[in-house]
């Protein structure tokens, strides 16, 4: 009791004892290309352990693109009992998600310069300090890599580091016809408050079907998950995210035998022989 009332701290700092483990978080990255998705699909040579390692990279790797995977197939059902409240739920309480998260917001940018010739960031307002939004149209095209000159323009016009990502956030816009700029948490409210409502409005048709979309998406990753190989970069991902030293030991030894597989290829490639007439060397 003269502990507890002396420091006013919890039972178990005062015996001493660690904190209790804060909960994990889970973070989806984006997705990542998927033509490497959907590439060098293969059943396992391995058995249930093989299996099993299997769905634990591939679940680390592709989480994004598994994420989109589920969203898309879950608006799909939503439309075909035509509950378009619930579709526009599904996609607003996505959006909410995305905006929080610079890495998706990065990933939108490219893949939007890329299809639609637009732009969108999360901006620094100079005068309030205010985190905006914004979305360009036919936005300036970036300074290529290893322009010195674009660089320093670019870095003349006021760069801020974006949290632990290191990403650079410019303090104003870029220059192109401007659509929309508002306040991120404006943005962020106003996502959750659709969603909240559309999902609260939706049919129970709908739900069923979103349901059902999810059950889909699920076989569908683990089918995925069992078919994809590990490669270097899924290998990596496990070593980042690993939690035991089977998770690492598995890590290690999936790059080795990558490493292994390319090295190999390349001096096959070498010792090919060229056609009648020429030297290896010109082969």
């Amino acid at each position: 009791a003269a502990a507890g009332g002396a420091g006013g701290a919890l039972p178990g700092e005062a015996e001493g004892l660690p904190p209790p483990p804060a909960a994990p978080v889970v973070r989806i990255p984006p997705p990542r290309a998927w033509s490497a998705f959907r590439a060098d699909l293969g059943a396992p040579k391995g058995g249930k352990e093989e299996l099993r390692e299997r769905l634990r990279t591939n679940g680390l790797h592709w989480r994004g693109n598994y994420a989109l995977l589920a969203l898309g197939l879950c608006c799909a059902h939503a439309f075909s009992v035509a509950d378009f409240v619930l579709a526009t739920g599904l996609i607003a309480a996505f959006g909410a998600g995305l905006v929080a998260s610079p890495a998706w917001v990065a990933a939108t940018d490219a893949w939007l310069r890329q299809s639609a010739n637009a732009s969108v960031g999360i901006f620094t307002d100079v005068a309030t300090l205010e985190q905006n939004l914004t979305l360009v149209v036919k936005p300036p095209p970036l300074p290529a890599e290893g322009d010195d000159v674009a660089a320093a323009q670019q870095q003349a016009s006021g760069l801020v580091a974006q949290g632990q990502t290191g990403a650079q956030q410019p303090l104003q816009p870029p220059q192109g016809d401007q659509v929309l700029s508002l306040p991120l948490a404006t943005a962020q409210n106003g996502l959750r408050v659709i969603a909240f409502v559309c999902l609260l409005l939706s049919s129970p048709r709908g739900t069923v079907a979103v349901l059902q979309g999810l059950v889909v998406a699920g076989l569908l990753a683990a089918l995925h998950a069992v078919l994809k190989p590990p490669t270097m970069g899924s290998a990596f991902t496990r070593l980042v995210n690993a939690t035991s030293r089977e998770d690492v030991q598995y890590a290690t030894r999936a790059m080795r035998d990558k490493a292994q597989q390319g090295v190999s290829k390349f001096f096959k490639g070498l010792k090919r022989p060229g056609k009648p007439g020429t030297s290896a060397g010109e082969a």
